[in-house]
């Protein structure tokens, strides 16, 4: 698992699946992997080199979402005889690129943590395919004692398609502080709010003192904050930050046109805005209300421990390949 070297919830997601059955991983970064191997050369390494797998999955990460690359920069050939199941992933980078390299493999299921997938990939689909929200690792994130009003850390806006996703994250920027040129001058909020925010400037960033945070600092602040902004990511996506605030009794705090998904229940285990002048205003009834603040976090809580860990996401997946 140390040579995984993608993002960390595909990170989560290989690892809660390798508790569950027998799996080999193969690709760039395993010291075994070769890019000239056939997939009878990868057989071979495996386990099974005499009777081969009871399937094959290709991960979130094994096409390649930066349009100046190779699309499929490891095909090994054709695999006959053995189900294959694919991950579709970042459905708003080369979507018809990555459905022609995923049909020609014949697969029994595509999975997808996009809601909205077979509707995004038009009809009619060439395969079957299963939406699998994102989830969260709990031996990660956990509640703490909350020490700050507000958190927010991430891209304003997705630098290599920004068409794709909405401006809120800018537009609660520039209520919670002012701002010149993507700089923030000064809060204008009394709340304690740890805003870090990456533009798509160097020189804003280094103004604006971003920094990437480190697994355990971001579960810490994540643990450690009352309320947590949170909004779509490119495509409509919802992300892993919805999950991980939730099992960090953090409030969900997010645009309304997250209404669609159907998890989330404004006023239980979530809380929604309409504007900005409604985001102050539920904003500054959630720091006077602790109670109800308080209620619907360990709401959210409960729901997240019961419902959306990896391990749930895991037994959802395994039931489709029944292996």
């Amino acid at each position: 698992m140390d040579s995984y070297a993608r993002a960390f919830y595909q990170f989560d997601f290989v690892t809660e699946l390798s508790k569950k059955i027998t799996l080999f991983q193969y690709g760039p970064g395993f010291d075994y992997y070769n890019p000239l191997d056939k997939f009878s050369d990868i057989v071979a390494k495996s386990p099974w080199s005499d009777s081969g797998p009871d399937a094959v999955f290709f991960g979130h990460s094994w096409l390649e979402d930066n349009p100046l690359e190779e699309i499929n920069p490891f095909s090994f050939g054709e695999i006959t005889d053995i189900p294959v199941y694919f991950f579709l992933n970042k459905e708003y980078s080369r979507l018809q690129e990555k459905i022609d390299v995923i049909n020609s493999y014949n697969p029994m299921v595509v999975f997808s943590h996009h809601h909205n997938c077979e509707e995004l990939l038009g009809k009619p689909i060439p395969f079957n395919t299963h939406f699998v929200p994102f989830a969260v690792d709990p031996g990660k994130f956990g509640p703490a004692v909350k020490t700050k009003d507000l958190f927010f850390s991430g891209i304003l806006r997705n630098p290599t398609f920004p068409d794709t996703q909405p401006d809120d994250r800018e537009v609660i920027q520039s209520l919670l502080f002012k701002v010149f040129k993507g700089i923030r001058i000064r809060s204008k909020t009394r709340y304690k709010v740890v805003w870090n925010s990456r533009a798509n400037s160097n020189l804003v960033n280094r103004f604006n003192r971003y920094q990437r945070y480190s697994d355990a600092e971001y579960s810490s602040l994540m643990g450690s904050s009352k309320i947590v902004f949170n909004s779509l990511s490119p495509a409509s996506l919802i992300g892993t930050r919805f999950f991980e605030t939730m099992i960090s009794k953090g409030i969900i705090f997010a645009p309304s046109n997250v209404n669609f998904v159907s998890f989330l229940k404004d006023g239980k285990n979530c809380v929604l805005f309409d504007g900005p002048m409604d985001f102050m205003d539920k904003l500054n009834q959630l720091m006077r209300d602790e109670i109800n603040t308080n209620k619907i976090a360990s709401q959210a809580w409960t729901e997240a421990t019961s419902s959306h860990c990896w391990s749930h996401r895991i037994d959802d997946v395994l039931e489709m390949i029944k292996i």
